[in-house]
């Protein structure tokens, strides 16, 4: 119900990104200088994650990238995370990663993407 798009410091708004689902995390490295951040609250689970990279349908594998997250009803505590992303070189959008969030306070959260 609530959504953040990635935005790297240097402006970047292109991604490689790698996830790891059972553990909930994610990283998202920028195209335009190559720094890497932790989505979310990642940082927290990334010492147990084996991640994995995403490539879209047509091979590539740079995104833009938005982070949703669902809440409890008539609460501002995250449920769910989804992480959706798009291809800029086709257009295929899609929902490339979700897990449960125990999250209080959604903005904080993500203020994190």
């Amino acid at each position: 119900t609530q959504f953040a798009d990635a935005l790297c410091q240097c402006g970047g708004k292109v991604f490689r990104l790698d996830t790891d689902e059972d553990e909930g995390a994610a990283v998202r490295t920028c195209i335009k200088c190559s720094g890497r951040h932790a989505i979310a609250d990642s940082d927290e689970y990334l010492a147990d994650a084996e991640l994995q990279g995403h490539c879209c349908l047509c091979d590539k594998d740079h995104f833009e990238i938005t982070v949703g997250v669902s809440l409890y009803p008539a609460s501002q505590d995250v449920r769910w995370l989804y992480i959706g992303c798009r291809c800029p070189s086709c257009g295929l959008t899609g929902v490339y990663a979700d897990w449960k969030n125990e999250y209080l306070d959604y903005r904080a959260l993500l203020a994190k993407v």
